[in-house]
């Protein structure tokens, strides 16, 4: 994207955060209260109902309503019924077959990755600045290095049996090496490393994508269903599965289900590392039901993408858990994730440092495309016309508050 659409697209986001009253004060400044719903901490602690107070883009207080004071001037924002988690974090290092450009960036944060491992850092992941609706991306280490190990250990021979053959040999034979390494010898390993204190990221949502078609999760975030959402979700990396493959990849799943949840099981910390398989974003919640299919609770699996992934990159000091002094990154969720772990796709609200993001509101000044919508929801129009109300007012003064936005 050259710099004068780069602009054009910065400009249209920020007047659609004015018009709809999505942020607070465009630039984080003025201190935010969520209060009324449920807070789920990232780190294994929750309140309902809670409270979550923001002050100069950083967590100033978490707790039960009782437990902390509005600040003088607070905007408040009523999350009854909702819950507040931290924002998601995506573990994945490394570089991609097709570099994403910055309307990719756009879709994984309004999907609810709030930041993002990357080798470069570079805008191709994100952007540190709050006020850009994109994921802060991250340095650090891949952590395949762990799942290489156990294989290797267990017997498990990765090679291509035909010495050269086609990619889509070649990444058969690496993902069928959970089916065919030794199992116990794997659950050993699992107990060796989380004795250890190692994180671990395993790649259950790739293999899953290997082992059987992919099905949207229609109903969740409506986001999903516009076609530049959908056309991203592909299956093209293993067209056609012979039984025989398909059976062999089960079997893989199954396996790397039961390393994890022994490693779990011992005391080993994961984190969720995923790949764009999928859509922007979208692959990220999905590697967190992978991890609960696998056997861990909703809460530990959500553990794993916020305060287990934070660890894994280094910087578990300042993000990954509602705790005060840390950055205000978070997610305003319709549902309670503790007890429906695809909770965390009905995103009504990101929040990234202390400014307040509205995805639906947002989806068309990102894709430059307003026409485009699949989805014939009444109440997404209705937003729109709302949006172009507010422009209009804003000329007056008039500015439609978060209480009344949220509520709708």
């Amino acid at each position: 994207m050259h710099d004068t659409e780069m602009r054009t697209v910065n400009t249209k986001i920020f007047v659609g955060l004015i018009a709809s009253g999505a942020t607070v004060a465009c630039t984080g400044e003025v201190p935010v209260v969520f209060s009324g719903g449920g807070v789920f901490n990232g780190e294994g602690g929750s309140w309902n109902p809670g409270v979550v107070v923001v002050e100069a883009g950083r967590i100033a207080c978490a707790g039960e309503v009782s437990d902390c004071t509005a600040p003088p001037g607070a905007e408040l924002i009523d999350t009854e019924g909702a819950w507040v988690i931290p924002g998601i974090i995506n573990a994945r290092v490394g570089t991609e077959p097709d570099p994403p450009d910055e309307q990719v960036a756009y879709l994984r944060f309004l999907l609810g990755v709030t930041a993002a491992g990357s080798i470069p850092v570079d805008f191709a992941v994100g952007n540190p600045d709050a006020r850009i609706p994109a994921p802060r991306p991250l340095e650090g280490k891949s952590a395949e290095r762990l799942l290489r190990q156990a294989l290797a250990g267990a017997g498990a021979d990765v090679a291509d049996p035909a010495g050269g053959g086609e990619a889509r040999t070649v990444a058969f034979f690496q993902r069928s090496a959970w089916a065919l390494a030794d199992r116990e010898t794997l659950l050993d390993s699992a107990r060796a490393f989380a004795r250890r204190g190692e994180i671990l990221a395993p790649e259950l949502l790739d293999l899953e994508v290997w082992a059987a078609p992919y099905r949207l999760p229609h109903g969740l975030n409506p986001l999903v269903l516009h076609p530049l959402i959908t056309f991203r979700i592909q299956d093209r990396t293993l067209p056609d599965r012979t039984p025989q493959e398909a059976e062999i990849l089960a079997e893989a799943v199954q396996a790397m289900r039961e390393f994890t949840l022994e490693f779990s099981a011992n005391g080993g910390r994961l984190a969720v590392a995923t790949g764009e398989a999928l859509a922007p974003g979208l692959a990220a919640h999905e590697g967190v039901r992978a991890l609960v299919d696998a056997g861990l609770s909703p809460g530990e699996a959500l553990m794993a993408a916020t305060s287990g992934s934070a660890a894994l990159l280094g910087v578990a000091d300042s993000l990954g858990s509602i705790t005060p002094g840390k950055l205000a990154d978070l997610l305003i969720v319709a549902g309670n994730p503790l007890t429906d772990i695809t909770t965390t796709q009905t995103i009504s609200r990101v929040v990234k440092g202390g400014v307040v993001y509205d995805p639906v509101v947002l989806f068309d000044a990102i894709l430059e495309d307003p026409g485009s919508r699949v989805s014939a929801d009444r109440r997404r129009v209705n937003i729109a016309l709302g949006v172009l109300a507010a422009a209009l007012l804003l000329v007056g003064g008039t500015v439609i508050t978060h209480r009344r936005a949220l509520a709708r």
